[in-house]
């Protein structure tokens, strides 16, 4: 019974998030689309029940967080550039401690969020849990009026993607500081419930990480 219920809060909180930010009702993970909720779908009762669902709020992307533009070339740091992302997984490709260092970036820290900037499309973003510093086109997002955890899943919503790709420049495309950091995105109002749902998706995301994994081997 207990594993029904997380699979049915889960599910629970997925349909939520898709339906208070408007999007286009699909449901993603790390940028891979999960399912799909109709504009007019209602959470079922059965599930409210055992899911409370919290207050949300229409928040300015500005006043959930800072743009840290603070440069470094400390070359004891670990360095983390585009080609070290995998796209629309938020996972490092290679041990950064192998890397030489002393580039000059944008210093960040644990609990930062790293978003590529150029061409958004492509989808380099990143959660690390250690200081380092980011090389290229990466705004350094310090979240102040929400946790972080949450702030790194809000930029890979539908909604957030699609704002970033309304860009300025056509053969290097870069999201528009001014229009995102101006816009409104549906928060929940309690701090724990952000970490919550972070945590949810977190976990689902390594679910279907697996999955992909075995179907692969499993195809050899």
């Amino acid at each position: 019974m207990a594993c029904k219920v997380s699979l049915q809060s889960s599910l629970a909180t997925l349909i939520a998030i898709s339906v208070a930010n408007s999007g286009n009702g699909s449901v993603q993970v790390a940028g891979r689309c999960i399912a799909y909720v109709r504009p007019a779908t209602r959470i079922p009762s059965t599930l409210l029940h055992l899911v409370p669902m919290p207050a949300w709020e229409q928040r300015k992307f500005s006043n959930l967080t800072d743009r840290v533009s603070m440069q470094s070339s400390d070359p004891d740091l670990p360095q983390v550039e585009y080609e070290d992302i995998v796209s629309g997984e938020g996972t490092l490709n290679k041990d950064l401690r192998d890397k030489e260092g002393g580039k000059t970036g944008i210093k960040f820290y644990a609990g930062d969020v790293l978003y590529g900037k150029l061409r958004p499309y492509l989808m380099n973003w990143l959660y690390p849990q250690f200081n380092g510093v980011a090389v290229g086109d990466f705004w350094v997002l310090r979240a102040t009026e929400c946790d972080s955890s949450f702030l790194y899943r809000l930029v890979q919503t539908d909604s957030f993607q699609r704002l970033a790709n309304v860009s300025s420049g056509s053969k290097m495309p870069r999201a528009d500081w001014n229009l995102i950091s101006q816009s409104f995105f549906a928060v929940p109002a309690d701090y724990a419930e952000q970490r919550v749902i972070a945590k949810s998706l977190a976990e689902l995301d390594d679910l279907i990480t697996l999955h992909q994994r075995k179907r692969l081997w499993f195809a050899k």
